[in-house]
């Protein structure tokens, strides 16, 4: 699981919101692919926390999508200050 997500929160701080329904598929994750199978995860969303300047570290949602039906399709806006 480190791997995973030292690997996400790596590519979430260089490239911003990461929104992606099919994981194990996905260029960039080949590092992580066996990792992903493993826990039979399909699609995932990372989004980089930061303080300022500073990385504080990385909110990770992950679908396990094993037996079950279609991996969900999220989508993302950046959040407006009025409603936070």
């Amino acid at each position: 699981m480190s791997k995973l997500v030292t690997a996400v929160q790596d590519i979430a701080i260089s490239q911003g919101t990461l929104t992606i329904t099919d994981a194990p598929a996905a260029p960039g994750l080949e590092e992580i692919r066996e990792v992903l199978v493993e826990l039979g995860i399909t699609s995932l969303l990372a989004l980089p926390l930061s303080d300022g300047q500073d990385q504080m570290g990385v909110l990770l949602l992950a679908q396990n999508t094993r037996g079950a039906g279609t991996p969900p399709t999220w989508s993302c806006s950046k959040p407006s200050a009025n409603r936070l």
